[in-house]
C-alpha cells in the first residue's frame, strides 16, 4: 500500500485524505435522521445543563460516554 498518512509526532493526530479510508472507518454506519436544530438543540442542552466545567474534562479522543470524565484530583 503506497499512500501518504500526515503524522504529527508530538501527538497522536493524523490527517488522512483518503475519502474511503474516511467513509469506512470514521464516519457513522447508520445515516442521521435528526435535523440540524435537533442536533445543536441537545449540544446546547449537554453544556447548559449538564456538562460542570469545574469537575468535568472533555477528551476528543474517546467516543461516547467515555469522552466526558471526571477532572482528576492533580489538575
Amino acid at each position: 500500500m503506497d499512500k501518504k498518512v500526515y503524522c504529527m509526532y508530538e501527538t497522536d493526530t493524523f490527517f488522512e485524505s483518503d475519502q474511503k479510508i474516511i467513509k469506512e472507518y470514521y464516519m457513522p454506519k447508520e445515516e442521521n435522521k435528526k435535523t440540524v436544530a435537533e442536533l445543536i438543540y441537545e449540544f446546547l442542552y449537554f453544556y447548559i445543563y449538564e456538562y460542570d466545567s469545574s469537575s468535568m474534562v472533555i477528551n476528543i479522543k474517546e467516543i461516547g460516554s467515555e469522552a466526558v470524565q471526571l477532572k482528576s484530583k492533580n489538575g
